[in-house]
Parts: structure tokens; sequence; C-alpha cells
């Protein structure tokens, strides 16, 4: 480390020794191919505030956070004011000279013409596979375009399309064009059709800047008028016994190519245990051990208190200490499910996922087993040779098996609700006894699969069993025709992730209508859906998710019920027929909220109404 640095570093440990911490925090912790990135400081700081609410005592904890809100902006201050010069090799200002270094390297530009021989998303990776290899092995180590692209000052698959070559484009309606685009954004379009397709995906980008923040403000305000009701944080221990079932994600690359730190973060200050009998236990940094395992998790889900406006600290968790006693619960996790998201899409453009074009191509091995047609995928003749056949899929990528019990449930529901898959396991054992394993990888160029409904009905009347954190299916009478699996050929966007947010939060259980989702099921896969490419900590999340568990809005009484079979009230209705406004957090607004007059197209004049209008909202109370 640079003398900077180490200062740096001795200032951060300094905050922690004086809010009661011990001195063990390190910047090179979340350095990025050893280099100091701009995350850096901020990251590691906050390692230092989540280990506060783990680690010091609960009548310490106030003033703990008083001293280290005080120290932090100090420090921030001093890096702005007095640090800066000691890390001006880490600033990615791009100058051209660079850029030209890069894109002019002769083996990059070599397998890009490979590629032109043969366009495909299989060639396109290998281009960013070397362009990135070239970035960490034969640029000089001060050029500022590969600083900013190794330390991720910059989104890396943005670098790879100003550096390397657009790739496939993308239609407004989320289509992936066939044609590839072979020009990077740096080197400029030499070709009309280049042009021509590039626009279609500008006028894509200038929907979404306005339709996805449109969509979700309108999501936001849904979820805050609901999660409203949720006014108080007790603290104190219901003395629940249940707690959600949660796979804890391990570190890795998710299906989009993004490193991924694993589910521990977003679980810091839960009770949880592995087995039904333990203890409860906090969950903490240290807590490695728990990657890969599914436990118990308490959350906002589980609590018991008999006031349904309220939350025991032990079950939303001691990252509940970092809210103002006297704010709204609710409209606090509601901010911190909603503005990550918010935030993310007033980049515009920059929301967009590379796309990655063409049919599912399959290896060799797998092709003497597979077939693909369109966008489904079925057996070959070749899989009736074998005496057993089983089908193996994560849990965590079929959450919604465990609400299909019937073949009506199957017709209730769209397959893509039920499944988001990756990877399929197929065991394939012969009459000898042999067993062949075979990996079919869904998750590469941003795709995922859903199993079909006739693969679910198959499920429903062969049953399925769990092994380790997967279920497995016997199809060894599975009519090989018949395809198994489709995986749609679009492209991800954050618009796509508030959407599929609102769905899932919109649905859940119900005995007599159409929806049989667990709110279990809703919170995990949420969970994993938003933290794909957001941060989200699972009791904020948990909270909205109880917020709008409640009964029939066609009812007029808006009490909510407990447990995770709880009906979940629909979201639109209670936006769709009143403006936004906020509802403060007590009692007297609260008993003026009737669903009544929210979901009823024809209703009656409401006081709320009058509160964007000032004088209104004077004439109203005189």
């Amino acid at each position: 480390m640079t003398k900077t640095e180490v200062d740096l570093n001795t200032k951060i440990n300094d905050i922690a020794r004086s809010v009661g911490l011990t001195t063990r925090y390190d910047i090179r912790d979340h350095y990025k191919s050893g280099l100091y990135g701009k995350k850096t400081l901020v990251s590691t700081l906050n390692d230092v505030y989540k280990d506060m609410f783990i680690y010091i005592p609960v009548d310490k904890l106030q003033q703990a956070l008083e001293q280290f809100n005080i120290l932090t902006f100090k420090l921030i201050n001093d890096v702005y004011n007095k640090y800066g010069f000691g890390h001006d090799k880490y600033m990615s200002f791009m100058p051209t000279s660079d850029i030209y270094e890069i894109i002019n390297n002769e083996n990059i530009r070599k397998v890009k013409r490979e590629l032109l021989d043969n366009p495909n998303p299989v060639n396109v990776k290998k281009v960013y596979q070397e362009t990135k290899r070239v970035i960490n092995e034969e640029i000089r180590e001060d050029n500022q375009v590969r600083i900013g692209y190794l330390t991720e000052s910059f989104n890396t698959k943005q670098g790879d399309q100003c550096l390397a070559l657009r790739g496939f484009g993308n239609d407004i309606a989320g289509d992936i064009f066939s044609t590839i685009i072979p020009e990077s954004y740096a080197e400029g379009y030499t070709d009309l059709i280049s042009e021509a397709i590039d626009s279609r995906g500008a006028v894509t980008a200038l929907f979404y800047s306005s339709q996805s923040i449109r969509d979700a403000e309108s999501f936001a305000k849904a979820t805050q008028i609901i999660s409203e009701y949720v006014q108080k944080l007790k603290y104190t221990d219901c003395g629940s016994k249940v707690g959600i079932q949660r796979f804890v994600r391990p570190p890795g690359k998710t299906e989009h190519g993004d490193y991924y730190d694993g589910d521990i973060q977003h679980l810091l200050g839960q009770m949880y245990k592995i087995n039904i009998e333990d203890e409860w236990k906090t969950i903490t940094r240290d807590d490695t051990h728990l990657f890969g395992k599914t436990i118990y998790v308490r959350t906002a889900l589980s609590c018991t208190l008999k006031d349904n406006k309220e939350v025991c600290s032990a079950c939303f968790g001691k990252h509940g200490y970092a809210k103002h006693k006297a704010f709204n619960l609710g409209q606090w996790s509601c901010t911190k499910v909603n503005e990550p998201a918010v935030q993310s899409l007033l980049s515009a453009k920059h929301f967009i996922v590379s796309a990655d074009g063409g049919i599912y191509v399959l290896s060799r091995d797998l092709s003497k087993y597979i077939k693909v047609s369109d966008i489904n995928l079925s057996f070959t003749r070749f899989y009736k040779k074998y005496k057993r056949v089983t089908l193996s899929v994560k849990v965590r990528e079929s959450y919604g098996f465990k609400d299909i019990t019937t073949e009506r449930d199957v017709m209730r529901v769209s397959p893509e609700r039920i499944s988001n898959v990756k990877t399929v396991v197929i065991k394939l054992e012969d009459s000898k006894g042999k067993i062949e394993e075979l990996e079919l990888k869904i998750g590469a160029g941003n795709k995922s699969g859903a199993f079909t409904s006739e693969f679910l009905k198959h499920m429903v009347t062969y049953g399925k069993t769990m092994n380790g954190d997967s279920y497995e299916v016997d199809i060894t009478n599975w009519n090989y025709k018949t395809p198994f699996l489709f995986i749609p050929n679009h492209v991800f966007n954050y618009n796509q992730l508030v959407k599929n947010l609102e769905s899932l939060m919109g649905s859940g259980k119900s005995i007599n209508g159409g929806k049989i989702e667990s709110l279990e099921r809703i919170l995990n896969e949420t969970f994993d859906l938003y933290n794909t490419k957001l941060s989200l900590h699972i009791s904020h999340l948990a909270t909205v998710i109880y917020g709008l568990a409640s009964k029939d809005p066609s009812k007029t009484n808006y009490m909510m019920s407990r447990g995770l079979d709880a009906k979940v009230g629909t979201i639109r209705t209670i936006t769709k027929y009143r403006g936004f406004t906020s509802m403060a957090s007590t009692g007297t607004l609260q008993n003026m909220f009737t669903i009544h007059n929210i979901e009823s197209e024809m209703k009656e004049p409401h006081n709320l109404d009058v509160l964007i209008d000032p004088q209104g909202f004077l004439d109203n109370y005189d």
C-alpha cells in the first residue's frame, strides 16, 4: 500500500476502535484485481457499520452509531480535501491514446476477424474473454482505461462493448437481432446495418428511461401506501419458533456474469437455525459455514406479536436498531426496497444488460440427448434406451414447485412463475446400473429457462423428492418428443426487474382464487431477483411483503393476517383510483384510510384526496 492508503486504513480502524469493535479492517479486502478502486473506502466503512449491529450490545448501540456518523463524516471530508492527490493514479479519466492502445491490439483484432467468419454468441464471448485477457496481461499498467476496467470503476460489460464490439442488439420489445454489430463504440460504425440496429436499441433506451421511471415510481407509491400499515418495531422477542426456509447462496458469478459476494451480507443480524429443533443464533460476517446450506431465518413474516401493526426486533433482526424509534417501520423498509431500483433507472441506457442473441447452443455431448427447436428443449430418441432417468434442479431455481400439488394448480399459473432455471442435471441409468450424468447450463448469456406446463403435470403425477438442495423428478416415462423446458429470448433490464417485483409482490396464496403462491416463495424469489443486480437486506423486503399480506381487499376491513399462508392484497387495486399522498405514520390517518374508498371507482370524496391542495386541506379541517 502507498503511504496515503496506510494512513487511510489506520483511520478506518481508529473509527472501529472508537465505536467498540476490534481493529481488523483492511482496505485491501476490497481491492479489485489488486488495485484500489473507487468503492474500496465505502465498502470497508460498510463492514464496520454492519458489524456494529452484530457485535455491540443493544444498550450501547445508539451512542456508537452517533460516534460512527461523526467520525465517518470527518474521514470522507479528509479524503476529498486532503488525500485526493495521493490517489491520482487510480482516477480513470480515459485518455484517447489509452483507448486506442486497447482497441488496436492485434490479438483482439484477430479474434474479431474470426468472429466475422462465424458470428454467434459463443464467438462473441471469445472476443470479450480475449479483450479481458489482453487488458490484464498486455496493456501497460498505467493505462487509465485498464485501471478503470480492472477496478470496475465502470461496468465491465459496457467496457466490452466500448472496447471490443457491440455484439447483438435488441429491439424495443426486447427481441434480439440475429445480425451482429461487429464494431465497438470506440471504433464507430462502418456499416449502415450496424447503425440501424443500434438505433433500435437507442429507441429502447429512450423508452425505458421514461417508461421505467414511471412504472418504478408507481410501484414505489403502491408499496409505500400499503407498507405504512406496519407501524412499529417493538424491541422485544415474540418467541416465534418458526421461520422461512432460505438457501444461502455462496459467492460466485451470477447468470449475468457479475460477481456476487453471497447471501450472508444480506442476512446479517437475522436470527437463524439449521435444524428446526436448534436454538436461534444471530448471523454474522463470520458465519461463512452457512454458504450452500438451507437454513430457517426469522423475519417479519414469522413474527407472532398480537398487534399486527408491530414487528418484534428479534424477528426483524438487529438491523432494525438503525431505524429512528419514531419513524414508521413499513415506510422505512419500503424506502430501502425501492430506492436502489429507482436510482438505477436514472442511468437511462446503462441499466440494460448486454444482449446475447441467437438460440441456445448445445455442447456436442448434450446434442446426443437433447434437441433445440426454436425456444423449446426436448429429448432425442436416444433417451429411451435408458432404464431410469431423473432430472434434478436447484430448489432456489424452482421455489414454486412446493406450491404445485395438483394438475389444477398447473393450469392456474404461468410456468415462468414456477421456475427460473439456470442449470439442470440429468442422470441416465442403463440396464447394467451404470449412471451417466449430464449438466445442462442455461444461465449463460443472460438466459434462463422455465419448465413447461406438460413437465409440471408430469411432476404432479410422478412426484418429486428432495436431494440436498435440489428437487429430483423421475422422467423415465416422459414422452421424449414433448418439450420439457423453454428459454425465452429477451434482454434483461431494470424495467423488467421492477415489473417482476410488482408481479411477485402483487400475488399470493389464495384458497378460492387462482393464485396459489406462498409468501415464503415470494420472499425467496424476490430476494434472489433483486440481489442479482442490486443490494437489499432481507429484513426490509420481508417487512414490505408482510405489509402486503392483508385479507381480501374486497372487504372493508384492512386488518392483516399472520403466517405464511396469509392471502396477499393486490397492489394495483390499492392505487388504481387514488393519487399518491404521504400518509404520515400514525393512527388518525389510518382510521380514515379504508379499502372500500380506495378500491371503488365510484368512491366517495375522501379527506386524503385534498392533501395535494393546501387550501383544500385547511378548508376541510376548519
